[in-house]
């Protein structure tokens, strides 16, 4: 389901309650490009994968900091 332009380097998905939490982890050039890119990653996964009646509840990035100050923070 991930194309290359996506940016996907991993996928973790573990089942909850109310249904499941998944973490992705993409390479883009800015965090709302990542966020993008993982937000349609898992709409793509649900809607192709099955999953009638599910939905994304929250997308959100964290930042990886030391992967960061590689790529996008300014030198100290």
């Amino acid at each position: 389901m991930a194309r290359p332009a996506d940016g996907l380097e991993h996928v973790y998905v573990e089942p909850t309650a109310e249904g499941a939490d998944a973490v992705v982890f993409v390479v883009a050039s800015t965090l709302s490009d990542a966020e993008r890119a993982a937000a349609d990653l898992i709409e793509r996964a649900v809607l192709r994968g099955g999953y009638d009646g599910w939905r994304v509840l929250l997308c959100e990035v964290s930042l990886i900091i030391p992967f960061a100050r590689q790529s996008v923070l300014p030198d100290e």
